[in-house]
């Protein structure tokens, strides 16, 4: 059974029409290509803002982790700095 839409037109806020076609494809398992390119297109501008993200948390994390080591060098490294073991040498 095949259910087909009248097209409509829309008015929104600002006076511009908006025109919504046949919605006849849905449940025919072939998704419209402009609706395929436009969700690819809003995943890449996700994932580069995840990337983005994660680039700015790592390179925050980095830089702490830097300043801990520096301020622990200043110190003069008495911080946790293992004592040398002596192993006796086999001849």
């Amino acid at each position: 059974m095949r259910t087909s839409f009248k097209r409509s037109s829309l008015t929104s806020e600002d006076g511009t029409r908006a025109t919504c076609g046949p919605i006849d494809a849905l449940g025919s398992g072939h998704p419209d290509p402009r609706i395929q390119d436009e969700a690819k297109r809003d995943a890449m501008v996700l994932v580069r803002d995840i990337e983005g993200h994660s680039r700015e948390e790592a390179d925050r994390r980095a830089r702490k982790i830097v300043a801990i080591a520096m301020q622990r060098v200043a110190l003069g490294g008495d911080l946790e700095t293992p004592s040398p073991l002596h192993l006796p040498t086999t001849r």
